[in-house]
């Protein structure tokens, strides 16, 4: 299924030839305007890259590519378009600059988008720039037409939909309940690339599985939703409990439930899981053996220790592969827009990017995501939705 994806791509683009025009169809126009006077060795000079006949957009991204035996970038300066957004730049990259900007608000103005402030480490000749994998999109995630003026221009690959910024608001998640659950029921986090389960193109509008609980909850319909494939339980009144905290032995045993429950061969080194119910300990054992969790010492679990969103992602990143992607290129955003960024943990920093690039997680309020607060069920259905239409 397809993701809507956060993204700030490198390129890997040879230099091309000045073509003044790209011409894609009718709309905005970004034009690159480097100095009329070529510079000599060790002069400095500014590039300027605009944007005219702005149609309203809400995530920009591009990276502009030069020779870098030529020219280096000593600064950008975003300009009055990007003001109000979010954004990040890299003058350091591989071929040139990278850009990436999002916002919430669509951004109508036109002017300068960013100036980039160059020093010529040899007798220039000619200009020759190049505007690579150019996301330029909509509240929507709906592609704007644009030409592109004084730079060759790519288009990025149509396989990706790499709108900047998708994931950093909509569907705000509570804030933790203090209190603990009691019923030792599952919650639903999490998934697996080869679920055998049989789904249908596109989740049911309206989920079969209902609780007296959960009636007009936020999370109402991912918690029916996720309760409809199995993976949760309702206590023994059939209550969901939508707000009480997820243990760590409720959490890895939901993986296991969408792993199909497999046999398992050994048991856990822990002592402290010898008194739960024999699906948990079934559930910690499969996932200790596959390296998805850890004990908090070698013989010790902590199976009714609470978890934390920080290390709820960590466990489902695992669960997922643990591969990083382009995420990684948009760490510096992420800091910036989340006030609480500096609470995450160093070993769960990548994981909570990770999720929020995959739009799995937004956070709990539009510029915070309590990575230490604990997590509860209903935020973990939401994930748990969003990670099943993501990556089934």
């Amino acid at each position: 299924m397809k993701k809507r994806m956060i993204g700030c791509l490198l390129v890997v683009a040879m230099i091309l030839v000045l073509i003044p025009v790209y011409a894609a169809s009718d709309g905005a126009t970004f034009t690159v305007t480097p100095p009329e006077e070529l510079p000599k060795a060790g002069d400095e000079f500014e590039v300027v890259v605009s944007l005219e006949n702005n149609p309203g957009f809400n995530a920009l991204q591009f990276t502009l590519v030069f020779d870098k035996t030529l020219m280096e970038c000593t600064k950008i300066k975003t300009g009055t378009v990007l003001k109000e957004m979010l954004s990040a730049t890299n003058p350091n990259a591989e071929n040139g600059v990278i850009v990436a900007s999002a916002t919430l608000d669509t951004v109508a103005e036109n002017g300068i988008v960013v100036i980039c402030t160059c020093k010529a480490l040899t007798d220039i000749e000619s200009w020759q720039f190049a505007m690579e994998q150019i996301t330029f999109e909509d509240a929507q995630s709906n592609a704007l037409t644009y030409d592109v003026v004084g730079a060759t221009v790519t288009e990025p690959e149509p396989e990706e939909d790499i709108r900047p910024g998708g994931a950093l608001a909509d569907d705000m998640l509570d804030e933790p309940d203090d209190e603990p659950m009691e019923e030792p029921t599952e919650p639903g986090i999490g998934g697996t690339v080869t679920e055998p389960e049989e789904s249908d193109e596109t989740e049911p509008e309206v989920p079969l599985t209902t609780f007296p609980d959960t009636n007009g909850h936020w999370a109402e319909k991912e918690i029916g939703l996720a309760a409809d494939k199995g993976l949760f339980k309702g206590d023994d009144l059939g209550n969901f409990n939508p707000d009480a905290d997820v243990t760590r032995a409720q959490f890895v045993t939901v993986l296991w439930r969408m792993a199909g429950s497999p046999a398992v061969e050994t048991k856990a080194p822990f002592a402290d899981i010898e008194n739960q119910i024999s699906e948990f300990q079934s559930a910690i054992a499969w996932g200790f053996a596959n390296g998805y969790i850890n004990g908090i010492s070698e013989t010790e679990f902590d199976p009714e220790g609470t978890l934390t969103r920080e290390a709820g992602m960590k466990i489902l990143h695992f669960y997922s592969g643990g591969a990083k992607g382009n995420e990684q290129m948009l760490t510096l955003i992420y800091d910036d827009f989340f006030d609480d960024s500096k609470e995450i943990s160093s070993w769960a920093k990548d994981s909570v990017y990770w999720g929020i690039y995959n739009t799995l997680i937004s956070g709990t309020s539009k510029t915070t995501l309590s990575p230490q607060g604990t997590a509860t069920r209903a935020q973990l259905a939401k994930i748990l939705v969003n990670y099943i239409k993501n990556f089934k």
